[in-house]
């Protein structure tokens, strides 16, 4: 009689296995009731995810550029021109600076593995590099004025590496004590913090640059009308066709003016 239940369960367990599944679509999905959804829905929900995902992309760059653009025409003097600006042109102009915080971002989260057991103290190697490169470059700027130094280049590339690793160590540590999904968070987080608060700063010291140098460094802008006395420099074109230039009236001012770009002209490369 044992043997004869054994036999019975065994084959009512062979029939159960046996039975086929029925086929689903690779592209359909659960919704969260536990009903299929059609092919036409998910394709909807994950464009409804993406429109989302991009709404608040562009959203970001509007901030940041509005950040950008508004500090460095405030700081050269003329805040006005930012009316200048439709929202499409300033979500377009992103700071260099934010640009490479984006990348160092991304490629740290995405390549988050190799970066496991990272020390801080290995960011001092690259440190001390650039100190060096930057020691001589003052040394050549200070004792040989007609030289035109180069070091700084070098000190800028170590003190990137070094900032570079110094941000994959920390991830790897939060990573370690709160996960790979928290982690990506905080550091997508602070990638975008660190843009916001940074964006302005970098348009500061550009245009701080721009004014103490009289704008010697721009553009040469020549009109078929220009009047006598120093050259218009190219500050910043407008969507809709104006150039925005300016002169030196002093050592810390300058004067502005807005000119079609339709209307005959001329534009050289920057000459002191």
């Amino acid at each position: 009689m044992n043997g004869e239940g054994q036999a019975e369960k065994s084959a009512a367990g062979s029939e159960a296995t046996s039975i086929p599944k029925p086929p689903t679509d690779r592209l359909a999905g659960r919704t969260q009731s536990g009903d299929q959804e059609t092919p036409i829905e998910w394709l909807a929900r994950r464009l409804a995810t993406a429109a989302g995902a991009l709404a608040a992309v562009y959203a970001f760059a509007y901030i940041l550029g509005y950040r950008y653009l508004s500090e460095y025409f405030q700081t050269l003097g003329a805040p006005w021109a930012i009316d200048l600006y439709g929202p499409s042109a300033i979500a377009q102009t992103p700071s260099q600076f934010a640009v490479i915080v984006c990348a160092i971002g991304i490629t740290v989260v995405t390549y988050l593995d190799d970066f496991a057991g990272g020390k801080y103290r290995q960011s001092l190697s690259p440190l001390a590099i650039a100190g060096g490169f930057l020691a001589v470059h003052f040394v050549i700027k200070w004792f040989f004025k007609s030289y035109q130094s180069y070091w700084w280049i070098g000190a800028g590339i170590f003190s990137g590496l070094a900032i570079f690793w110094t941000i994959a160590t920390f991830t790897s540590d939060v990573v370690s004590k709160r996960g790979r999904n928290q982690a990506t968070g905080i550091m997508l987080t602070l990638m975008a913090l660190t843009a916001f608060l940074g964006a302005p700063l970098v348009a500061q010291v550009k245009a701080d640059s721009v004014k103490t140098n009289g704008a010697s460094g721009l553009a040469v802008v020549k009109t078929s009308a220009d009047d006598k006395g120093k050259p218009w420099r190219l500050i910043r074109a407008t969507p809709d066709g104006k150039l925005i230039v300016a002169r030196s009236t002093s050592q810390q001012a300058l004067e502005f003016r807005i000119l079609d770009a339709t209307g005959p002209m001329s534009i050289l490369r920057a000459e002191d």
